[in-house]
């Protein structure tokens, strides 16, 4: 219980980073390999959504983590660009108490400092993916809300 009020605290201060106003930026032309799969993006719902999905008052979350990713790449990105970052959030002031691969991702995911969960680098025995107890994460807290 004591991990979830944490988590909201957390989220509650990372909004309160949120820029109101977002960077300016021109459409990307874009024409589709022969061999493209659509995306989520990329599909239409001819019917609408139903009374029961209407009256959820719960948010739809898409939660997208990427590591070692410069800006500049998201220009290589169309659908990330025009659809993603269009209508999203940008933080223009957030910051990684540990900001390195695991250390970092287990924060994210745990809402914990590194002291606690443990994980304090990317190669075992101090750290790493198997480090990682993932017993009680955003995710399993966002599964068990429904």
């Amino acid at each position: 219980m004591q991990r979830k009020i944490i988590l909201v605290l957390f989220i509650l201060l990372l909004s309160s980073c949120v820029s109101s106003t977002y960077p300016e930026q021109p459409p990307v032309d874009f024409t589709p390999p022969a061999d493209y799969t659509p995306t989520i993006f990329d599909i239409t719902v001819d019917s609408p959504p139903s009374a029961e999905r209407l009256l959820d008052t719960r948010p739809n979350i898409i939660f997208i983590l990427t590591d070692d990713q410069p800006v500049q790449t998201v220009d290589y990105m169309p659908t990330v660009r025009n659809v993603l970052v269009a209508g999203g959030v940008n933080f223009t002031n957030g910051f990684a108490t540990t900001p390195l691969c695991c250390p970092s991702r287990a924060s994210i995911l745990s809402g914990e400092y590194v002291h606690n969960h443990q994980v304090y680098t990317n190669r075992m025995p101090m750290g790493g993916a198997p480090k990682f107890k993932d017993e009680s994460t955003l995710a399993v807290w966002m599964k068990d809300a429904g």
